[in-house]
């Protein structure tokens, strides 16, 4: 059982990790056009059943949220149990209706759900950023108020990691807010003075490892890696929960990764900023690469759109990563020689 913590006096609440916020997902299918089954058992299974377990889901995390030092033991224990049969009941729905809808939809389904979750996650942890400090060291006070506060968003998001069946693709870019709020967290130490770039050193027919199922930041960093990094780069696409790591293999866009999210940076831009790669042109496709992982409309290229529904369309087209990067680099190819031969004219905006 989680531990309590909370002020003299008052109840002593769990925190944000028990959050009682799960969306009921839709219906990945339409319910008419599937043969073989009744469109109104269908639905009143989806909103009832499967709606039903997502809601008391959330009832109960609130109330466990409320849990207190004078909460008898045996309520405490029915809420856990409660806990587990709702989360249960609610994953093998999701599976159930993923699964009559087609392989790739209930992956779809389930990535949906948790970066959902993790974007919640994520705007709490940009939130707290902003308290602190602008200038200057932490104060110790402030640093472990800080510590308590990033350490229940980290708890939180290993706890939607547990059920993160599928890689949701908002995993990396808070692993990356929330790694950055760790380290303005940690005393300041001395910075050498050798570039990054000399001090990571130059790739050179190495193994490049990252997740299956590869989209927008994943695709554009490949080809960024092999055209600007390691020209005899090779590319092996892994079961995130099944790798284990071989010593010589560089990771990019996975969880422990050598090249990764960091902070509000996509693994495109780390990529791009480690090997101070200097060539202009990848710099609005970085932006594009931004915008559409960690949809957050920083840069809002008109282009980027219409470049999301190329990545999706490639996705759904070609399930074998090897496909879809070969697809991908070829549409980045020509994009980066629009940016190298675009120049904007004066006084306006360079377009994409």
């Amino acid at each position: 059982m989680a531990q309590t913590s909370g002020k003299a006096g008052g109840p002593a609440v769990r925190g944000d990790a028990f959050l009682g916020k799960h969306a009921i997902q839709t219906l990945p299918f339409d319910p008419k056009k599937l043969s073989g089954f009744s469109e109104k058992l269908l639905v009143s299974h989806h909103d009832n059943n499967y709606g039903g377990a997502v809601k008391n889901l959330n009832k109960v995390e609130t109330e466990l949220s409320q849990v207190g030092p004078d909460t008898p033991g045996f309520i405490v224990s029915g809420l856990e149990a409660a806990k587990l049969k709702f989360t249960n009941s609610m994953i093998l729905h999701e599976l159930y209706f993923g699964n009559l809808g087609g392989d790739e939809q209930v992956k779809e389904l389930f990535r949906s759900a948790r970066d959902g979750e993790y974007r919640e996650v994520a705007e709490e942890a940009r939130e707290l950023s902003r308290k602190f400090p602008r200038k200057g060291e932490v104060s110790e006070e402030k640093r472990a108020e800080l510590e308590s506060q990033l350490g229940r968003l980290q708890k939180r998001t290993a706890e939607i990691a547990t059920v993160d069946f599928f890689h949701g693709r908002g995993r990396e870019p808070l692993e990356g807010l929330l790694q950055e709020l760790a380290e303005r967290l940690a005393p300041p130490a001395p910075q050498p003075e050798a570039s990054r770039a000399a001090v990571v050193g130059t790739p050179r027919g190495r193994t490049w490892v990252t997740r299956t199922g590869i989209h927008v930041d994943r695709m554009a960093s490949a080809w960024l890696i092999r055209r600007f990094i390691d020209p005899e780069a090779r590319f092996k696409f892994v079961n995130a929960r099944e790798y284990r790591h071989k010593e010589g293999e560089l990771r990019f866009d996975m969880f422990n990764g050598e090249y990764t999210h960091k902070g509000e940076l996509c693994t495109f831009e780390v990529l791009l900023q480690t090997f101070e790669i200097t060539d202009a042109a990848p710099r609005p496709i970085a932006e594009i690469v931004h915008d559409i992982d960690l949809k957050d409309e920083k840069y809002g290229r008109p282009a980027t759109a219409g470049i999301e529904t190329l990545v999706n369309a490639i996705a759904m087209a070609h399930r074998e990563d090897d496909e879809r990067l070969a697809r991908a680099s070829a549409a980045l190819d020509d994009l980066y020689e629009y940016f190298k031969r675009k120049r904007p004219e004066r006084g306006r905006a360079e377009e994409p």
